[in-house]
C-alpha cells in the first residue's frame, strides 16, 4: 500500500483503516511511504515490513533508486501494487514497478488538485503538463481504478475513462462507531481546555496547509469575538504553517479564544467537545474529517469546494465563497438559529455509504 503515512494525512489515514481492519487474514500489507518520512511507520509496525522512498522533491535521483530496489524485492511475486494518490505528475514509481513485472496495479484518486503548487507561473505550467501526461500513464497502466468522489476521479483520470464508467467511486469509508457523540467524552475534553459552559467550540481538524484554508477560521473567529459572541477556536493538525498561524493568532490577540492541538489518537473524542465543525477547504476530494464530524452529529459549515456526496445530514451549511465577511455572517446564523446535533447520525452516515464495512465488502469480493 502506497500512501503518504504522515500522521494527521487524510491518505494516511484510509490506508490505516484498510490495513488494521484485521478482516484479510489472506493478504499481506507492506506499507510503502513516498513521504521521505519513515517514523509513523517504525512507531505504529515496528516489527512489520515496511519501505520509505525518497521524496521526489529531494532528490529524483534517490527517488528513483528507492523505487528500483524497494520494486525489486518483489520481482515474480503475485504482488498487488495499490498506489493511494493526490495527483499524476509523478508518473516514475509506476513505470518502474511496470519494468519489475509487476502487473495487478490499483490506482486510488484521493483529492482534486494538487497538495503543493509552485510559486511560479512557468513551473505551474510544467506541473500541468505533467500532470496531463501523468492521467494517461496511471489509467494505462492501471487495472483498477478507483476514486473517492467524482471530482477527484475527473482530477486524476481521463474524461473518457470517466464517460465510460471505467472507474469506480470508493467513498473514505470509517470505523462509524467511533465517532458517535458521547456525553462523558464531551465534558472531559472540555473541561481540559477549562471551557465555560456558554464557550461555543468552533472546530476543525486538518493539516496546516494552504489548501485546508485554517487562516480563514483564525480571523472569522477574531471578528466573532470582537462581536463579543463567546466563540472559541479548536485546530487539531500538524503542519508547515503552524509558526505562521501562531503568529497571527498573536497580531489579532487572541490568543486566549485558540487553542492550536497536535494530530493525536484521541481525534474521535475531541469532536465531542465541538458544537459547531468548519470545513473551509480551497479544494478537497472528499474530507474524511468533515465525515467523522457528521457522524458525531455536529452542524457543521463548510467551504463550497466540498463535493455534495459528502453531506450526510441535514445540518450542514454551505458558505457561498471565502471571505471573511460571509463566514462571519454565516456563523452568526447558525449560532441565533441554534446548533443542535442531529439525531440518528451515524445511522444516516452509514446509509450514505461512508462506513468501513462496507469497503471492506468491496475488497474481499475483489479477493483480497
Amino acid at each position: 500500500i502506497i500512501s503518504d503515512f504522515i500522521l494527521g494525512s487524510g491518505l494516511t489515514q484510509y490506508s490505516l483503516n484498510i490495513m488494521n481492519s484485521g478482516k484479510f487474514k489472506n493478504t499481506e500489507f507492506i506499507p510503502v511511504s513516498i513521504s521521505g518520512r519513515q517514523d509513523m511507520l517504525d512507531k505504529l509496525y515496528p516489527l512489520r515490513e515496511s519501505y520509505c522512498i525518497s521524496a521526489v522533491n529531494k532528490s529524483v535521483f534517490k527517488h528513483v533508486t528507492d523505487w528500483w530496489n524497494v520494486s525489486k524485492k518483489f520481482k515474480g511475486t503475485n504482488t498487488v501494487v495499490y498506489f493511494n494518490i493526490s495527483a499524476t505528475w509523478n508518473f516514475i514509481p509506476l513505470i518502474i514497478v511496470r519494468l519489475r513485472g509487476l502487473n495487478t496495479i490499483i490506482i486510488h484518486a484521493h483529492s482534486d488538485y494538487y497538495s503543493k503548487t509552485p510559486k511560479t507561473k512557468i513551473g505551474l505550467f510544467v506541473l500541468n503538463c505533467l500532470n496531463g501526461l501523468g492521467k494517461k500513464v496511471f489509467f494505462d497502466f492501471g487495472q483498477y481504478h478507483f476514486a473517492c468522489s467524482e471530482k477527484a476521479a475527473k482530477w486524476v483520470f481521463p474524461i473518457n475513462a470517466n464517460e465510460n464508467n471505467q472507474v469506480k467511486i470508493l467513498k473514505n469509508a470509517i470505523q462509524t462507531e467511533k465517532f458517535q457523540y458521547n456525553e462523558k467524552a464531551r465534558q472531559k475534553m472540555r473541561t481540559l481546555l477549562e471551557l465555560e459552559k456558554t464557550d461555543i467550540v468552533i472546530g476543525h481538524v486538518g493539516g496546516y496547509m494552504i489548501r485546508k484554508n485554517q487562516e480563514l477560521l483564525i480571523k472569522t473567529v477574531a471578528c466573532l469575538i470582537e462581536e463579543k459572541i463567546p466563540v472559541k477556536l479548536v485546530l487539531i493538525g500538524d503542519g508547515a504553517l503552524k509558526e505562521h498561524y501562531e503568529q497571527l493568532i498573536d497580531d489579532l490577540h487572541i490568543e486566549d479564544s485558540v487553542f492550536l492541538i497536535p494530530t493525536n489518537n484521541e481525534i474521535n473524542e475531541w469532536y465531542n467537545a465541538m458544537d459547531i465543525f468548519a470545513f473551509p477547504s480551497i479544494t478537497e476530494g472528499l474530507g474524511m474529517a468533515f465525515v467523522e464530524a457528521q457522524t458525531n452529529g455536529l452542524t457543521s459549515v463548510i467551504s463550497p469546494s466540498i463535493v455534495d456526496e459528502a453531506i450526510c445530514l441535514n445540518n450542514v451549511h454551505v458558505a457561498k465563497d471565502f471571505s471573511v465577511v460571509n463566514w462571519v455572517r454565516k456563523f452568526k446564523m447558525v449560532i441565533n438559529k441554534g446548533f443542535t446535533r442531529e439525531k440518528n447520525s451515524r445511522e444516516k452516515v452509514i446509509k450514505s455509504g461512508y462506513d468501513l464495512s462496507t469497503l471492506l465488502e468491496f475488497y474481499q469480493s475483489i479477493g483480497w
